[in-house]
């Protein structure tokens, strides 16, 4: 009996100490986040997507937007969940060797009228053209009869690409190139045909161009635009022989299925101080950045710099990438390639340049940030209006993996629509208060159930007492019939 008190008393400690420390918290209501933002739902399927615009993440003060919540008209919060619409299926695929067939310059620029006239291998570049059935190229010959051109070399004056056999548009070519010249550069045309007699010309932006600068090698040998469908493609300097030898040629052909428009930002540095070469960017919100780019301040530069992230102005820098920066400006403008960076949803970015070859002037540079765009799904439970929260100091996430809740409204992923619903303009619901941790302090719950368990220790510690006195008093006493 005595015992089983003690146990009893006990038990109840316990429940009362798994009251204490499992205590409900209230739900968040749109009145508790600094920020909230109308979404206007033009359909009633159940499943609405938006995609999350800049604001989002400069507002949101959880990390991985942990603070964000989705409210119905009555405030209270549904079902959502983020996820990135830049899949694998979605990569560039991997370049393709295409023939190259060299063409002569013995009658190189004879091109009629001007350089917008109709361009015809025969006369212009002296040659004929012999198919396969398929449409392959099977040969490229001199015509004997072709008058050279004044002026020619043996330099070849274009390369003719045979694209027959791809499946796909292409998007792009890259070269590999002769060891000689040592520096050139070279702007280029793209031309196209699907029967070697009328060719189309192809926008693109593209140069061949090889140079020492401040003791850096930059060679560029590829071209992008956009995505063309033809048999062939014939690659010339405008008008004057190649500058180089073109050895080999890759096509690029184009993704299987579009990839989603980027987001992006341009952010202007500024100098760190006692830190030589070094420069801050402020994204102004941890974005999810996967491609960087920096302009350089000053024409003609190159430099090698170092480009490191950071969710904090002053805090532990993560190294991202080195690399050399370039900004060449002659005939045809060189600029270095964006770089892919991890995506690591840091609001702040720093760049060290090295200081060789005077580094980068008097200038700042400028961080040029994208990446693809996250989409919010989210469920239509209960009445609309619906509306976004966010900004919201120590808040946990209550996401649902996308995953799981597309199998769960039974969407298949691929048929989802981009986006099905709208964000409206932000607005302020919450004081700014809420934007800032709060020190943990003790609540007078916390402190009514902590009076209420010394009360429960000091009457089991009291009755444990007594019982232990009674036990002590039943041994004193004398055996009967002793």
């Amino acid at each position: 009996m005595k015992q089983t008190a003690i146990a009893r008393a006990l038990a109840v400690l316990a429940g009362v100490l798994a009251a204490a420390s499992t205590g409900a918290a209230e739900p968040l209501r749109p009145g508790d986040f600094a920020t909230g933002r109308p979404i206007e739902t033009p359909g009633d399927d159940p499943l609405q997507t938006l995609l999350l615009d800049p604001l989002v993440y400069q507002g949101s003060v959880g990390r991985a937007l942990s603070d964000l919540r989705v409210f119905n008209a009555e405030g209270e919060q549904v079902p959502h969940a983020i996820r990135t619409l830049h899949e694998p299926g979605e990569a560039s695929a991997e370049p393709v060797a295409v023939p190259v067939f060299r063409l002569p310059s013995r009658a190189a620029g004879r091109r009629g009228e001007g350089e917008d006239a109709p361009l015809r291998l025969s006369s212009t570049y002296g040659v004929e053209v012999e198919v396969s059935d398929e449409g392959a190229i099977v040969r490229v010959d001199p015509i004997a009869s072709a008058p050279a051109a004044p002026g020619a070399t043996a330099d070849p004056a274009a390369v003719l690409i045979d694209l027959s056999a791809l499946e796909r548009t292409t998007v792009g070519l890259s070269f590999d190139l002769g060891a000689e010249p040592r520096e050139f550069l070279t702007p280029l045309r793209i031309e196209v045909s699907d029967d070697l007699v009328r060719f189309r010309s192809v926008p693109a932006r593209a140069a061949l161009a090889r140079l020492d600068q401040g003791g850096h090698r930059i060679e560029r040998s590829d071209v992008t635009f956009g995505a063309v469908k033809a048999r062939y493609a014939l690659v010339s300097a405008a008008g004057r022989p190649l500058p180089v030898e073109i050895l080999a040629a890759r096509a690029h052909p184009a993704p299987t299925r579009a990839a989603p428009p980027r987001h992006e930002t341009k952010v202007a540095g500024a100098r760190i101080a006692d830190e030589p070469g070094a420069f801050l960017f402020d994204l102004g919100g941890a974005l999810p950045v996967d491609r960087a780019q920096v302009a350089l301040p000053e024409r003609n530069t190159v430099v090698r710099a170092t480009l490191f992230s950071s969710d904090a102005p002053d805090g532990r820098w993560t190294h991202v990438r080195e690399t050399l920066l370039y900004r060449i400006d002659r005939e045809t403008p060189l600029r270095n390639a964006a770089l892919s960076v991890p995506t690591r949803r840091h609001r702040y970015y720093k760049l060290v340049v090295s200081p060789q070859g005077g580094g980068l002037g008097g200038g700042v540079p400028t961080l040029e940030a994208s990446w693809h765009p996250e989409q919010l799904l989210f469920v239509q439970r209960g009445p609309a209006p619906f509306s976004l929260g966010y900004g919201r100091a120590d808040t946990r996430p209550v996401r649902f993996d996308a995953a799981e809740l597309l199998r769960t409204v039974g969407a298949p992923r691929d048929t989802v629509p981009r986006e099905t619903a709208r964000l409206g303009p932000p607005r302020p619901v919450g004081d700014p208060s809420v934007l800032e941790p709060v020190e943990p302090g003790v609540a007078p719950r916390t402190v009514a159930l902590w009076a209420f368990l010394i009360l429960v220790v000091a009457g089991v510690l009291a009755l444990s007492l007594r019982l232990l006195g009674q036990m002590r008093s039943g041994e004193d006493e004398p055996t009967s019939g002793a």
